[in-house]
């Protein structure tokens, strides 16, 4: 294992943060970093990318990639012009400002599977971390008749789980020898995708120096310094050389102070050898300084700490109300914890003990006083402890406490340095909230055409199906009043709480309509009257792609990232693979 790329893991993974008086922040809207295929047209809104009142941009002709946009659908087509790859800069206007767009063209490796049955066999698929584990999405041809299957595949550069699927079975790649318990009783085939381009790109690490006013990155490539390019952006706008320097194998960028002193200026940088990038380090800057994480936060910085509410600590047994049922086990009922118990713990120190500065609570809203069973095998009986079956979405679970006791948990633990992430349910509500009850057509379809239930149909109805049969999910697509309702509802809790954000549960069964609209008002309405901005992140299970699909200027702040969960469990439990595999999904 190279030195440099453990340096780089530690900065990357290790975040230390005191329980000082913090500052809040406001951060720029940044542009970013927007990679995009070869050969195709690429269809971007420009309100994911840049928020703005006012969409009437004008763009510069590019050499390198041939673009086109569209004032009232706000889109602009991009098509990269033949055999480009790499980095460019696309420039437009907005007011009096000229801001730059950094786009990667990616270069995207050819990856054939392959399959030999021991007897002839229909229907063979690949699925695999790189398109959803969709199991009927890529199907492998035998053309040619000799009993061997293939499918090609384009992907990115990365770490790739995989399985065949043949015959009604789900097994690994019998002739790839790289296999991972996948958690499930099986195992998945491992491949690793690295263009050549990607191989021979720079990198650069961060060094921080706290006594001089500038930023420090060590270059490290296979070539010479004098064959790299550098380019750096502060904020939307690139530097000229003469606003940086290269000594040896040092890039080193002066900072000047800022008659702002509560807006963070943030520097990005990037290496490119024969124009294709290497990884982007950014750096968080107040006042000619890179920020001190003792003083000022940045939610790039937070430590989260997860609390469901029922489990963690119990501070007033009055309200304790456990359910009287037969077949409920203690476990999926009701055990006491609430506001009074979280808000004890933030007094006592607990929380900055341990070096938290960010709680991401799970959902307050009342929930049902009644035990479900469950839709799949083997039917066991649940309360709502949890608080994802909402039956009011203004109330409180009393069991929790009262809005009064939130609001009260919520300002102690924010003078105490603490931001609260506040859970919220947009995909669905519980069959007993007056909305299912009152407005039927807002809610999505539980009997499909053919005879199925939608239920648990995660990727083949993705927007409507249902969790459980007591859980309809709504069907934004088709009822504005359903989303208009719930983004209301969202923007109440913020003004009305004042938490700090959201944890978006089941961020991909909610269409891209829903967040942006979500954003816009956060953005337009509530932000302008908080001293900082609220902070929006989402749960997706899925691809790289998928994830990421969300997580822009127009949508989500960020997203948990499952797939580098199990990536960084491999490498770091289980002593499979390497920091190599880390950084390429990092990269990703």
């Amino acid at each position: 294992m190279k030195k440099s790329i453990l340096i780089q893991m530690i900065s990357y993974l290790l975040l230390i943060v005191s329980c000082q008086k913090h500052t809040n922040l406001r951060q720029p809207e940044l542009l970013e970093f927007l990679k995009i295929d070869t050969n195709i047209e690429n269809v971007i809104r420009m309100d994911d990318l840049y928020f703005t009142s006012d969409y009437n941009l004008s763009f510069e002709k590019n050499d390198d990639i041939k673009l086109k946009y569209n004032q009232k659908t706000k889109e602009l087509k991009l098509f990269p012009k033949e055999n480009f790859f790499g980095l460019t800069f696309i420039n437009f206007n907005i007011d009096d400002s000229k801001l730059v767009l950094p786009v990667i063209v990616k270069s995207k490796v050819a990856v054939t599977f392959n399959y030999t049955p021991k007897k002839r066999i229909d229907n063979v698929y690949i699925m695999g971390s790189f398109n959803t584990w969709n199991r009927n999405s890529d199907e492998m041809t035998d053309p040619d008749g000799d009993n061997t299957y293939s499918k090609t595949v384009l992907l990115d550069d990365g770490v790739y789980e995989y399985q065949i699927v043949a015959g009604g079975s789900e097994f690994p790649d019998p002739t790839n020898p790289e296999k991972i318990d996948n958690g499930f009783g099986n195992f998945n085939s491992l491949i690793r995708v690295k263009s050549p381009l990607k191989a021979e790109s720079p990198n650069l690490y961060f060094i921080q120096d706290k006594t001089e006013n500038n930023i420090k990155l060590h270059i490290e490539a296979p070539q010479p310094v004098t064959e790299l390019q550098f380019h750096i952006l502060k904020n939307n706008k690139l530097l000229l050389k003469s606003e940086y320097q290269i000594v040896k194998n040092m890039l080193i960028i002066p900072l000047k102070p800022s008659y702002n002193t509560n807006t963070l200026t943030v520097i990005r940088a990037v290496a490119t050898f024969r124009n294709y990038p290497g990884n982007i380090i950014t750096v968080w800057t107040k006042n000619g300084k890179v920020i001190n994480n003792h003083t000022d936060y940045i939610w790039q910085d937070a430590i989260i700490y997860s609390i469901m509410t029922d489990r963690f600590c119990n501070g007033d047994r009055t309200n304790d109300n456990p359910l009287n049922h037969p077949e409920l086990h203690k476990a999926a009922n009701f055990n006491g914890g609430d506001f009074k118990g979280i808000t004890q713990k933030i007094q006592e120190g607990y929380f900055k003990n341990l070096g938290i500065n960010t709680i991401w609570i799970s959902p307050v809203n009342k929930t049902t006083n009644n035990a479900f069973q469950e839709f799949p095998p083997p039917h066991r009986y649940y309360t709502g402890y949890h608080g994802y079956w909402p039956v009011s979405s203004t109330e409180t679970e009393p069991r929790f406490g009262s809005m009064d006791e939130f609001k009260n948990m919520v300002d102690i633990a924010q003078n105490n340095n603490i931001k609260i992430l506040l859970d919220f349910v947009s995909n669905h509500t519980h069959q007993e909230h007056h909305y299912f009850r009152e407005h039927r057509n807002w809610f999505g379809t539980y009997n499909l055409p053919d005879g199925r239930k939608n239920m648990r149909l995660w990727n083949e109805f993705r927007l409507t199906t249902w969790f459980d049969t007591f859980l309809p999910s709504f069907d934004f697509i088709n009822s504005d009043d359903a989303l208009n309702t719930m983004i209301d509802n969202a923007a109440w809790w913020i003004e009305e709480t004042n938490i700090d954000g959201f944890r978006h549960d089941a961020t991909k069964h909610v269409p891209y309509k829903f967040w942006r609209s979500l954003t816009q008002r956060i953005k337009s309405d509530i932000n302008p009257k908080k001293d900082a901005n609220c902070y929006q992140i989402g749960e997706t299970f899925g691809s790289n792609q998928l994830i990421k699909s969300y997580v822009n200027n127009g949508m989500l702040d960020s997203q948990f990232n499952f797939g580098l969960f199990f990536t960084q469990r491999r490498v770091f439990a289980e002593n499979s693979g390497s920091l190599q595999d880390v950084k390429l999904s990092l990269e990703k």
